[in-house]
């Protein structure tokens, strides 16, 4: 009978967990989306790694949190925002999971993919291409 409980009380601590993840998870997407929509490079990189694996457009690498803002300030004063649309969220597990956005500009259409990973307790995206 107490092994029962045991089972019981550990498949209620991982909804619990899974519940709380979520929040988190959609807290964050939303941080990523309102940025987008506002072409504010400072607020997008406020939830990226230190180092985080960029692609947009040609440039292609592994660039610093600062690194990261100057290639995303280049890309929002080319590029004025006219629509962020989610396409796709998925949470894989509360360590790792991404989001996919569809970005509408006044020069061409973009899909968005976002990599979250939990960094020192913390999610944080580890990787952002703009294709």
């Amino acid at each position: 009978m107490k092994f029962i409980n045991y089972i019981l009380i550990g498949v209620l601590l991982c909804c619990c967990s899974i519940v709380l993840g979520k929040q988190g998870f959609d807290s964050l997407t939303n941080s990523i989306r309102a940025a987008l929509r506002a072409g504010n490079a400072k607020e997008l990189v406020r939830n990226f790694a230190n180092n985080v694996n960029i692609t947009v457009k040609k440039q292609d690498g592994l660039y610093s949190r600062f690194q990261a803002e100057l290639i995303m300030e280049e890309f929002f004063r080319a590029n004025r925002i006219l629509e962020v649309k989610e396409v796709q969220k998925v949470l894989t597990t509360p360590i790792n999971f991404f989001v996919v956005y569809s970005l509408k500009t006044n020069a061409a259409n973009y899909r968005v993919f976002v990599k979250f990973s939990e960094i020192d307790k913390e999610a944080k995206v580890v990787e952002f291409r703009l294709e």
